[in-house]
């Protein structure tokens, strides 16, 4: 099977971002490498368990986490199952390879103080267009729970600023609308004024954040923005855009959100995606009544 083959599976049926789609192939041809230079095997068809089971162990001993040994795999189970429906092997070797299972972490989030320091700054007092644009960018990331992948993804169309909706490109395409609070509007409003004094009136359905230069964002412009804001408020290792999704998350359920109304704000597929955060909540509840309930208290 040829990797473009592969590479339109992923896009076309599977749906899966570019950023996803490169890690895929990436890990497909580090197995191909690994079978070339151990048994000179130059077939991925031809491997079996045993070798399968080897890559496992080395990626171990180089010192893998258990995580992305199994993001590893995730990918070269896509490679097989589309080897196997196009009748280029008769069975999948994956299927009798037991992988180590990841101990479950919780989300790393931002404390509600911190996030209220990370977008504390008077919108008023914001005179460029890039300083509005990093600012708005942090404001929807926290307050909406946005990915990254669909900050890129938005759409000057998406904007719907009367009727107070965002249309939002989430994972596999899924579409889904979230309301905007009269102080959201606000940011929106305020930044398409400065888009609109820096590019003009554009016309047709271009992309609603834009470069100085004025071409679109790209993933790492965004990574970076996040990384040095949250690194000014928060003393938290992880500083991914990621973490100001699941803070948004946190918090709604710490005040008491309903876990489904959650699911839908985030865009998850299942429940089962949304429940993780709920380990934080209980935590919180826990602290809550031991400090405040009588019962709590020792004589």
């Amino acid at each position: 099977m040829k990797k473009d083959t592969f590479i339109s599976y992923l896009r076309d049926e599977k749906r899966y971002s570019p950023h996803t789609i490169e890690a895929y192939v990436r890990d497909v041809s580090f197995f191909e490498t690994f079978l070339q230079e151990q048994y000179e095997l130059d077939d991925l068809a031809k491997a079996t368990a045993l070798h399968l089971r080897s890559w496992l162990v080395a990626g171990l001993e180089a010192g893998l986490s258990v995580r992305s040994i199994r993001r590893r795999f995730s990918s070269l189970r896509a490679w097989y199952r589309l080897m196997k429906r196009l009748g280029e092997i008769e069975s999948d070797p994956l299927q009798r390879v037991v992988l180590p299972k990841e101990g479950r972490r919780l989300p790393v989030y931002l404390r509600a103080g911190e996030v209220e320091r990370l977008l504390e700054a008077e919108t008023e007092q914001i005179d460029s267009y890039g300083a509005m644009r990093d600012y708005t960018i942090l404001f929807l990331l926290a307050n909406l729970g946005l990915r990254r992948s669909e900050i890129l993804q938005l759409r000057r169309a998406d904007v719907d600023l009367p009727g107070r909706l965002l249309r939002i490109r989430g994972k596999g395409g899924k579409q889904r609308l979230l309301p905007l609070l009269p102080a959201w509007v606000e940011v929106l409003e305020r930044y398409l004024r400065f888009f609109r004094e820096t590019f003009g009136e554009r016309e047709g359905d271009g992309p609603f954040f834009l470069l100085d230069s004025g071409k679109p964002l790209y993933a790492k412009y965004i990574y970076r923005l996040v990384r040095r804001a949250v690194g000014a408020v928060s003393s938290v290792e992880k500083r991914s855009p990621h973490v100001l999704r699941h803070s948004f998350a946190t918090h709604l359920l710490h005040e008491g959100a309903d876990l489904n109304a959650v699911k839908e704000l985030l865009g998850h597929s299942s429940l089962a995606a949304t429940q993780v955060y709920t380990h934080h909540s209980i935590k919180r509840l826990k602290e809550v009544y031991s400090k405040a309930h009588p019962k709590s208290r020792r004589e």
